[in-house]
């Protein structure tokens, strides 16, 4: 692995980084993974099983597994022929790019609120994390409700509003039965693999109305009160094994017959610099083109660092960045063909994917199945 980060330093060490790792804990088939518009959402799957392949299963408790690559924007069209690997969410449509990786951000709705908490939940295994934020949702539901500050001197939400643990202190100041309805319903709505339907939010705003309405002493809530109109998510295609209609950044991969099941994290190399992971996937994706495609005389060797524009530079920092995460396995996922620069198509042939296994690379070609095809 360390040689074959060596190739893509732009500012090379002396000495050489030498790689440390044991031999005898599986490994050293880095590979590169060629997929076509066809096979892009099984790149991920397939990197999944690979790893199972290459690393042995005791290893898998502490294993840190992780996907990247260079972009983390989101595109607002959608994919296209000749133009299907352009972000993460191309190859896992599941992926969430936005505030909601942020525990800490604030929404314009509770709809929002509440999906930024079961998507928390999902991430850290934590129901706390949820509950928190959506009790600080309800609390930002009753901070609207009184932007004159006289109003809310000596009720409940002037008693907590400020209370450390948000989801404990609005409990304590509710009746029995109204803190029966929360708990059941959020704890419930946080934990289910099913997406929050309309029909489900109208049960969700009143239980929340009664909230809201007993920590301010107010009367009925105004029905134009926005903070509490459902708002849709949009359509989210979403890969089998997630469920639901939530978004995550983490890909679950069941091992049979333990079903143990393998968390492997999506994100951007600039998110994990100064990790070690045990694998990583980094995914090709585009600026004007394909980016890795870009780097393609790099990878062949037919060009030195030394020789690179300063874009491509800033890329094979990166890409260095990305290389030399893991202690185990890396792999590259790379189209075969894809649309490039003013409309130019960058496309790696049969001489060219040879050439990669001189380099140090297995080369497979991703079938639809997810299984691999070396080449």
């Amino acid at each position: 692995m360390s040689e074959i980060a060596c190739n893509f330093e732009t500012h090379p060490l002396n000495p050489k980084m030498q790689g440390v790792r044991q031999d005898d804990k599986g490994g050293r088939g880095h590979c590169i993974l060629v997929f076509n518009e066809d096979s892009r959402m099984a790149v991920i799957p397939a990197f999944a099983k690979l790893v199972t392949e290459e690393i042995e299963e005791l290893d898998f408790d502490l294993a840190k597994l992780r996907i990247c690559s260079h972009i983390q924007k989101e595109k607002d069209t959608a994919v296209s022929e000749g133009d299907y690997a352009r972000t993460i969410r191309d190859y896992f449509p599941p992926y969430i790019a936005d505030k909601m990786t942020k525990d800490y951000q604030q929404h314009k709705n509770l709809i929002s609120y509440l999906r930024h908490a079961r998507y928390l939940v999902r991430e850290t295994q934590c129901l706390s994390t949820g509950l928190e934020k959506v009790s600080e949702g309800i609390l930002k539901g009753c901070y609207l409700l009184s932007a004159d500050g006289e109003e809310t001197k000596g009720t409940r939400f002037a008693k907590i509003k400020s209370a450390p643990n948000k989801y404990r202190a609005i409990v304590r100041e509710l009746n029995e039965k109204c803190a029966k309805d929360f708990a059941s319903k959020i704890v419930g709505t946080l934990v289910t693999n099913e997406g929050i339907t309309k029909a489900e939010w109208a049960t969700i705003t009143s239980i929340v109305t009664d909230i809201i309405q007993s920590l301010l002493g107010s009367k009925e809530i105004d029905s134009s009160f926005e903070f509490l109109e459902w708002e849709g998510e949009g359509d989210i295609t979403q890969s089998s094994d997630i469920g639901g209609a939530d978004r995550t950044n983490i890909y679950r991969h069941e091992l049979l017959p333990s079903r143990k099941v393998l968390n492997f994290k999506l994100g951007t190399v600039h998110s994990v610099k100064g990790q070690t992971h045990t694998a990583t996937l980094l995914l090709d994706c585009t600026n004007r083109g394909p980016i890795l495609g870009q780097l393609k005389p790099f990878f062949l060797g037919s060009k030195l660092t030394s020789e690179a524009t300063s874009q491509q530079k800033s890329w094979l920092n990166t890409l260095y960045v990305g290389l030399t995460r893991p202690t185990h396995l890396v792999c590259v996922a790379i189209p075969e063909s894809h649309k490039g620069v003013r409309n130019n198509t960058v496309t790696w042939n049969e001489e060219e994917l040879a050439a990669l296994k001189s380099k140090g690379w297995k080369v497979a070609r991703v079938k639809e199945c997810s299984s691999l095809e070396y080449i």
